[in-house]
Parts: C-alpha cells; sequence; structure tokens
C-alpha cells in the first residue's frame, strides 16, 4: 500500500471516528500513529523514486 493511500485512510479514521464523537485518546493516538507511518512510507516511497526534482 502506497503511503498516500495510507495517509488517506488515516485521516478518513480520524474523520469518521471524530463524527461518532466516541474517540478516546488512546484512538487518538493511534491514528495519529498511522498517520505518521503514511507520511514517513510516503516520503521514502519519494526518495526511492530518484532526485527529489523528479515526479513521484
Amino acid at each position: 500500500m502506497n503511503g498516500v493511500m495510507q495517509t488517506t485512510q488515516a485521516i478518513d479514521g480520524i474523520n469518521t471516528a471524530t463524527e461518532k464523537q466516541r474517540l478516546s485518546a488512546q484512538e487518538v493516538e493511534t491514528l495519529i500513529t498511522e498517520l505518521h507511518k503514511a507520511n514517513l512510507t510516503s516520503y521514502s516511497q519519494t526518495l526511492d523514486k530518484g532526485s527529489i526534482g523528479q515526479p513521484a
């Protein structure tokens, strides 16, 4: 799964949980952790594509 998809899913999870207004501190922490992992995955995939000047 690519980083963009992971990021989208993490944000969707936060939005869904917020809408329900039943979000525990642990759930928030888990979702934020997933978002950070997704951002790191996306960043490393971009680096894997070659130089920063090239489209990902």
